[in-house]
Parts: structure tokens; C-alpha cells; sequence
């Protein structure tokens, strides 16, 4: 298991994204002193991991290039017992050509996730007239296995076939899409939008076969849900295999209990218990316990503390949502595998996934 060291090197960002969760936001910058002390602290500790991850966020980290490059030093100074990486979350906006030079010269440890919505009037609309301060090239090319981190707002939503579409165009072989947490969806109109984008990139995907760029909207693991144990298991590493430093080295679960997101709440965060593996039943609601999606399930803590203040209790119009979703990934991989296209690990799995299907499209047999 790896474990992820994320250390936020400044809550400053030169944009101000129309769905953007950080409030809360300030000038403060993660001391570099400091940021050492963590450092040697958490690879003392690697009992139950194979590899460490350090992570560098924001804000947008790279106004704080040469933090970013003294961090970096610094961890290849230091005699680390297992394995490790440094991973970049980005806007992309503020990369000089000697910042991509140096990117260029460590991709042996560095990996760099660029945050990006799609096509230009989109990522104008929701991320401050960015699109043509960003060389997507740069990305696309330099971190092939990486892909490209999409969040869908309500204005983004009637355009997101267009969008990913276009970053598949850019050369995006991955195209890590979601909808914006924090929003107020409406099932009724904006599901109606939701469904008719989502099938217009189904049959996009069925006709041009030759595309192997992956998009997570249609890639959802619908085996996992046939096997049902009765139980709802939770994939956060938060307080686990995650820790997570503001800039004032305080530890919190994740970036959605930090100050900038939930403001003077995340003073709580000490007295949230976030289950390693397996939820307490007790606390989940009477719908989620039902729900034939638990399984694959978008179920987050930290969005679930940041909107309603009680990690267990959802946003159900985004879960509606979601649903919508899984209906047609299993549409969409059902018509893969009618024509053969969708392949499995192995034979156990295809049978999982073929119950999971039959669950989602309400077959009997």
C-alpha cells in the first residue's frame, strides 16, 4: 500500500473557479523549515506501506516553484527506505518554459495532474479565462499515463460531450471526470442533460472503437456490484494512508476538512472517526443501505462534512445524479460486450460484472 504525504505549499491561486470549494481562501504559504519537519517525520513511519507519495497542492502549487524544487532536493538528499514519487496538482496557468524544462528533466519521480474542463468556452466560463494560458501539449505529452482531472459545473454540464471529446483531441488518454461536489443539482433538469450528454458520448465511444482514451463517466467498475456482501465498504484513505498538512502544518483528513473549504469547522475535524475500511451501518441512512449501487458508490466524508456538516450524510441530488451515471456505464458496457469489445481480468470477474449489469438494467435472469 502506498502512502500519501500531501503537503499544501500555498492556499494562494491566481484563479477563482466558479465551482471552487475553497472559500476560505488566504495569502499563507507552507514554510519551508517546516515543510522538512514533516517530511522526516512521515518516513519514519512506514510499517504496512510499499511506497510513498509525496503531494504537492494548492492553491495552485507552483506559485511556489521554488519550494517546489527545494522540496524536491531535499527528498532526494534523504536515505528514504522505500520507494517514492512526487505527484503536482495544477491549473497549469503558471508554468514557465524553465518550469516545464525542469518538469521534463525529473519524470522519473515527478508527475504532474492538470486540472482542466474542456473546451474553451467551458474552461473560460468556469476557470477565469484560462484555456490559452495553458499548454496542453505539454501535458498530454509529458505524462501520457497521467490523463487529465475534469470537474463538470452546472454550466460545463449541457457541453460535456463537446468537452471531453475536445481533450481526447488534445491527446488526453485519460480523462479522470467527475461532477463538481458542492453544487446545487436538479434532478429534474439537469439529470435530463446529464443522460442525454452521456449517451451522445456512449455512441460516440461505440462508433470510433479506434479511441482507447479513457473517460471515468463510462468507466464505472459495475463487477464490484456483483457480489454483495451486505456491507458498505469506504475507499478513503483519509486519516489512513493519507496525510494531509496545511500550510500552518496542522494535520487535517483531507483538503475538504482544511480551513479554506470548511472555514471554522474544521476545527471538528479531530473528533471525526473515518472508517478504515467498512462503514458503521449504524450511521448510514436507510437509502444508502439499500442502494444497489453501495458498492461503486462516489460516497466522500469529506464532501459529505463540507455540505452537511455529518460525514455519513449525503448530498442526494448529487447522488441521484450519479445514478443516472451508473445506468448508462452499464448500458455502455453491455453494448461493448455484445460486440465483444469489453474485455475482463478474468472469467470471475465477467460473471460478477454480468450480475452487476442485470442489477443496474433490472434483469431477472
Amino acid at each position: 500500500m502506498f502512502k500519501t504525504i500531501t503537503l499544501v505549499l500555498t492556499n494562494k491561486c491566481n484563479l477563482r473557479c466558479k465551482y471552487c470549494y475553497e472559500e476560505g481562501k488566504s495569502t499563507a504559504s507552507l514554510d519551508l523549515n517546516l515543510a522538512k519537519q514533516i517530511i522526516d517525520k512521515e518516513i519514519k513511519e512506514t510499517e504496512g506501506y510499499d511506497e510513498f507519495i509525496f503531494d504537492l497542492f494548492g492553491g495552485e502549487p507552483f506559485m511556489e516553484f521554488p519550494a517546489i524544487v527545494s522540496i524536491f532536493d531535499y527528498l532526494c538528499s534523504l536515505q528514504i527506505d522505500l520507494p517514492w514519487s512526487v505527484f503536482i496538482t495544477t491549473n497549469g496557468t503558471r508554468l514557465t518554459d524553465e518550469m516545464k524544462a525542469w518538469l521534463r528533466a525529473h519524470t522519473d519521480r515527478i508527475v504532474c495532474g492538470l486540472s482542466m474542463d474542456g473546451i474553451k468556452l467551458v474552461q473560460d466560463h468556469d476557470r477565469s479565462n484560462s484555456y490559452d494560458d495553458v499548454d496542453y501539449a505539454f501535458f498530454a505529452k509529458t505524462y501520457p499515463n497521467q490523463g487529465v482531472k475534469m470537474t463538470v459545473s452546472k454550466f460545463g454540464l449541457r457541453y460535456l460531450f463537446d468537452s471531453i471529446t475536445h481533450l481526447i483531441s488534445l491527446g488526453f488518454n485519460k480523462i479522470d471526470s467527475n461532477l463538481a461536489y458542492g453544487v446545487e443539482w436538479d434532478l429534474e433538469e439537469d439529470g435530463k442533460i446529464l443522460e442525454q450528454q452521456l449517451n451522445l458520448l456512449k455512441d460516440w465511444y461505440i462508433e470510433h472503437k479506434e479511441v482507447k482514451a479513457d473517460c471515468r463517466f463510462l468507466m464505472e467498475p459495475l463487477y464490484l456490484l456483483g457480489s454483495d456482501d451486505g456491507v458498505f465498504r469506504t475507499y478513503c484513505g483519509s486519516k489512513h494512508y493519507l496525510h494531509l498538512y496545511d500550510v500552518d502544518g496542522k494535520e487535517y483528513p483531507c483538503h475538504l476538512f482544511m480551513p479554506t473549504s470548511v472555514k471554522e469547522r474544521s476545527q471538528q475535524f479531530d473528533e471525526v472517526d473515518i472508517p478504515k475500511e467498512f462503514m458503521d451501518m449504524s450511521r448510514v441512512e436507510h437509502d444508502c443501505k439499500e442502494c444497489i449501487y453501495k458498492r461503486i458508490c462516489h460516497f466522500c466524508f469529506g464532501a459529505n462534512f463540507s455540505k452537511n456538516g455529518d460525514i455519513y450524510k449525503v448530498d442526494k441530488p448529487y447522488c441521484e445524479m450519479y445514478k443516472i451515471v451508473f445506468r448508462i456505464n452499464a448500458e455502455f458496457q453491455a453494448k461493448l460486450w455484445e460486440l465483444g469489445e469489453f474485455k475482463f481480468e478474468n472469467e470471475e470477474q465477467e460473471k460478477a460484472w454480468i450480475i452487476g449489469v442485470q442489477k443496474v438494467l433490472g434483469y431477472n435472469d
